[in-house]
């Protein structure tokens, strides 16, 4: 990297000082390496590399530049700064990686910048990214593909936390309809999407037909036993694994992000939403990838 900056290819900024912590804080050390400086590369120099490589090598760097963001957005107390970076590279990096990040299915990051693009306080933004990914993913796999599904799931979120929660409560119902036809009925998926429409339904303005459906969900998952965990391959890349623990005062998504296909029909994986669900993981911004 050194090399490269002496030969005026790139800048290394050391304005950027990470957080003050003490060691002993859980990732510490990740929040410091990442927020303490910024590597700054002319787009003349990314243009230049990125004509170098090959069909595989595009892909590989694609998919590593992704997966780097996505440890990047791990990191716990992410400051607004650095989470702004991770956006900016982001889409940066699917503005010129798009069908590697799409191939064979949509990497976590799509997801997960959207969420960022939301949690920032530009909702309507999010819901603008998410409208889009669906356009695409929805462009390349079939309706009933999990893989469409789970983006279904969180279009509906951004679609309830812009404004729209009567809109949210019928693409959860609509959901929860075409999960009905491929799984079994007390299936958790199905619980879960099921319940999201009630509690945006709820908020639409029909709480007494929210409290209804939501007392008989309750009643029917304590029938059903506590959940079992089911380890994933793709659980490191899943954005279900953005999510904080389950007692986050406002909860998460439940999506399971693509993963491996085809999909046995007798194995349902899919998992859309809580209570209310967020799935869980375009702007302006741009920056240097």
């Amino acid at each position: 990297m050194h090399n490269l900056r002496r030969l005026s290819l790139l800048s290394v900024d050391t304005t950027a000082t990470a957080t003050p912590r003490t060691e002993a804080e859980s990732g510490a050390d990740l929040v410091g390496a990442l927020a303490g400086k910024a590597i700054r590369i002319h787009s003349l120099t990314q243009h230049a590399t990125r004509d170098l490589l090959d069909p595989p090598e595009r892909r590989a760097a694609a998919g590593s530049a992704a997966q780097a963001l996505v440890e990047g957005w791990r990191a716990p107390q992410l400051p607004a700064r650095l989470d702004r970076a991770l956006r900016a590279n982001a889409f940066a990096l699917a503005g010129h990686a798009q069908d590697e990040l799409l191939t064979p299915v949509p990497h976590p990051v799509l997801y997960r910048v959207g969420h960022s693009l939301g949690d920032s306080g530009q909702a309507s933004a999010a819901l603008r990214h998410f409208r889009r990914l669906h356009e695409v993913v929805d462009a390349r796999f079939a309706p009933d593909d999990e893989i469409s599904l789970d983006t279904r799931g969180h279009l509906a979120w951004w679609q309830a936390k812009a404004g729209d929660p009567a809109g949210a409560a019928r693409a959860y119902a609509s959901l929860y309809a075409d999960q009905d036809r491929l799984y079994p009925s007390d299936h958790r998926s199905l619980l879960q999407t099921r319940q999201s429409a009630a509690v945006w339904q709820g908020a639409a303005g029909a709480p007494h037909a929210a409290v209804t459906e939501l007392k008989y969900l309750y009643e029917l998952r304590i029938s059903l036993g506590p959940p079992t965990a089911t380890p994933s391959a793709t659980a490191t890349t899943s954005p279900t694994s953005f999510r904080p623990p389950e007692t986050t005062p406002e909860p998460w998504p439940c999506t399971r992000p693509p993963g491996a296909r085809p999909r046995p029909a007798s194995a349902p994986t899919i998992r859309t939403s809580c209570a209310p669900a967020r799935p869980p993981c375009t702007t302006e911004e741009s920056s240097a990838t």
